[in-house]
């Protein structure tokens, strides 16, 4: 999909394309090809989607999610059930979002849900509210997708994450996880900054 050809960037109103997209995810296609099929007959457009690749874009099956736990290697946890960002909702559907999502996941995995990763998870997208909310409802903890390292002090429903892409080799990947990589990068900033603020 090419957002910079996109409606959504018209002067074209949004409402079309949030209930263009509404009633595709009303019908639940069999595939992601078959949901960007339905959604281009609705909106009357084609998409610039990959639909060699598509497959690269589904979720994963419910064996898939099981034999990953089953690994001890990776833990799974809640992300909303329809990927709301909860700032936005009300009191009654940021409980509803919360608590089926988990129940979903104790349901097919045989496992209480206590893990939570905020919708997008910039600032913004969670506060003291959603905080509350996540601790009544039994979540031990909250990942946002802000840039940082935690310690003994980080708020457990606001843990920071470090970005690692595919381009990343052993060396560089220890660096950023011991935090050697942020130091040096520390370092590089306040010498930039002094010898600017010397000119």
């Amino acid at each position: 999909f090419s957002a910079a050809n996109s409606p959504l960037n018209s002067s074209m109103s949004t409402a079309p394309w949030l209930s263009a997209f509404s009633t595709s995810r009303r019908s639940f296609p069999e595939s992601i090809g078959e949901a960007v099929e339905a959604l281009e007959s609705t909106l009357g457009q084609k998409l610039s989607v990959d639909k060699d690749n598509i497959e690269a874009y589904c979720p994963l099956e419910w064996h898939e999610v099981l034999e990953m736990i089953k690994s001890g290697v990776i833990s799974i946890g809640s992300h909303t059930s329809s990927h709301t960002i909860l700032t936005r909702c009300n009191p009654e559907n940021m409980e509803r979002e919360l608590l089926l999502s988990k129940q979903v996941i104790a349901e097919r995995t045989g496992m209480d849900c206590r893990l939570f990763s905020y919708p997008n998870g910039e600032k913004g997208d969670f506060d003291d509210r959603t905080k509350r909310m996540l601790s009544k409802f039994g979540y031990k903890c909250g990942l946002t997708t802000v840039s940082g390292m935690n310690d003994s002090y980080s708020d457990i429903f606001e843990l920071k994450r470090l970005h690692i892409n595919s381009n990343v080799n052993m060396i560089m990947f220890a660096m950023i996880l011991s935090g050697v990589f942020k130091f040096f990068l520390d370092i590089k900033q306040s010498v930039s900054n002094f010898l600017m603020s010397n000119k």
